[in-house]
């Protein structure tokens, strides 16, 4: 496991959020 540092650890929790905010977006597409 690596050590980041807070920051990188802020950044990537964003993107994966991102990511999970994305994939929503696009099953609430396909649904209409």
């Amino acid at each position: 496991m690596l050590l980041l540092a807070p920051g990188a650890v802020a950044i990537f929790k964003m993107l994966a959020s991102d990511e999970q905010h994305r994939r929503n977006q696009i099953k609430c597409t396909l649904e209409k």
